[in-house]
């Protein structure tokens, strides 16, 4: 099965959400927006796109899932962080859109890069709070950071590490042993891309930080498993909620169910604004 199978199978899923999207790629091109440009840890330009909220509470920054791109997994929603006074920074993860970068590294880089995106807003921006999140990769890689000045992650459809859900992919969508596959795919990714892998791990991050954590997780997902998130729930010690959206595929809790979702953000972000 090629990528372009995969990637049309989700544009069919999405086709009856389709109005939902629209509406929130249309709010978002009423809103000023301000182009801003960091360099990554590797010498990589990264761009993001700056919506100013006049009732700024904080600031969110906002990633995307892997291969895909800003318009289809964060529009519709943006209008809701918006009402909550957040101002919006949402990034062309490196590799898309405006953002440089030779290889997609499954959180490795990608956390970094939420990381210098973080400390730039802090330097530039000054918000009160800094809240990091995403879809899919998006959301996975801001469970990577550990910044001091991070006040919330919120995660939609992450998965734990990057090296079984490379695995899972594998078996499940390609038919093929994913566990042989994996040794070499590593190898090139240490050799080629010069990350490992085995340290994409979300739960050695969840491990040695204290920041409050929302998960959000569609039970039909079949390209991230659920459980994914239920295991980063129950192995988190500190402050945490979790949403399972029933009826949901992959990154489409907001899309299934807009007024829940929103009722629980906001539910979970009261104590942090």
């Amino acid at each position: 099965m090629s990528f372009k199978v995969l990637d049309d199978n989700i544009e069919k899923v999405l086709k009856p959400y389709k109005s939902i999207m629209d509406k929130g790629t249309e709010w978002f091109n009423k809103q000023e927006k301000e182009d801003l440009y960091i360099k990554s840890v590797d010498g990589y330009k990264l761009h993001g796109m700056f919506i100013k909220n006049p009732q700024e509470k904080g600031i969110i920054i906002l990633s995307h899932g892997y291969r895909s791109t800003k318009e289809r997994d964060l529009f519709s929603a943006l209008h809701d962080d918006y009402e909550l006074g957040l101002s919006l920074l949402i990034l062309d993860s490196r590799c898309c859109g405006e953002s440089e970068g030779k290889y997609v590294t499954m959180g490795y880089y990608e956390s970094k890069d939420i990381n210098s995106w973080v400390n730039y807003v802090d330097k530039k921006l000054k918000p009160n709070k800094i809240i990091i999140g995403g879809v899919s990769l998006g959301a996975a890689s801001s469970l990577l950071v550990n910044n001091k000045k991070v006040s919330a992650i919120m995660s939609d459809s992450a998965f734990e590490n990057g090296y079984d859900e490379v695995k899972y992919c594998i078996s499940h969508f390609f038919h093929l042993p994913g566990a042989i596959f994996m040794f070499g795919i590593n190898i090139f990714c240490k050799i080629f891309a010069h990350f490992d892998l085995k340290k994409t791990n979300s739960n050695d991050n969840l491990s040695v930080i204290e920041t409050p954590v929302l998960l959000v997780h569609g039970l039909d997902d079949d390209l991230v498993l659920p459980n994914n998130s239920v295991n980063l729930y129950n192995n988190y010690k500190h402050a945490k909620d979790i949403y399972l959206v029933k009826g949901a595929n992959h990154g489409m809790g907001y899309l299934i169910d807009p007024k829940e979702y929103f009722v629980r953000v906001k539910s979970f972000l009261k104590n942090i604004l």
